[in-house]
């Protein structure tokens, strides 16, 4: 839950277990934690949506696997190991699309501070905190997600290897021996 200066907050439960159980609800009027909401709602349809066909995947291969037919079993597992991929990536692919049209949030940046394709889309990135408003550019958040991009700028193939120096198993002094 993101709280904001100003906003207000209405929590309410049925009773103890809803708490125990991460059940209640939290109404606010906050904009940055309606988008908060908002991309949670999409990640969970999402999931939703993977999940039926890993189950089906999950219940086909199973019965594979009954009947002995392991060459249609390891298919079918197979593509479980897909689905979690495809999962993986149209994950990200959707919080991109969030990120793109969410400008004005504090949940941008932090967002940015959380993708695990800052290398792979670091143009994307660098672009969008380039056009954040002012205000959302102040953020240690932005701040943050500034430092993470400076940093993808130096992994590249064929980059020089950072001098070294330690012990190795045997307890031998290197410095440099990396190749």
């Amino acid at each position: 839950m993101y709280a904001e200066d100003n906003a207000k907050y209405v929590f309410s439960a049925s009773g103890p277990n809803d708490i125990l159980y991460n059940q209640y609800k939290i109404a606010s009027s906050s904009t940055d934690q309606k988008k908060i909401d908002e991309l949670r709602m999409l990640e969970q349809a999402l999931k939703y949506k993977f999940r039926q066909k890993k189950n089906k995947l999950k219940i086909n291969s199973q019965n594979f696997l009954n009947k002995s037919q392991i060459n249609l079993y390891k298919i079918y597992s197979d593509s479980l190991i897909i689905t979690d991929s495809l999962i993986i990536a149209e994950d990200m692919r959707l919080r991109r699309s969030f990120i793109a049209a969410n400008k004005a949030t504090f949940y941008t940046p932090y967002l940015i501070n959380q993708a695990a394709d800052l290398f792979e889309n670091y143009d994307f990135y660098k672009n969008v905190l380039g056009n954040l408003n002012e205000k959302i550019k102040e953020s240690s958040y932005t701040k943050e997600a500034e430092e993470r991009l400076k940093a993808v700028t130096k992994l590249y193939k064929g980059a020089k290897v950072p001098e070294i120096a330690g012990q190795d198993i045997k307890r031998q002094e290197y410095q440099n021996r990396l190749q």
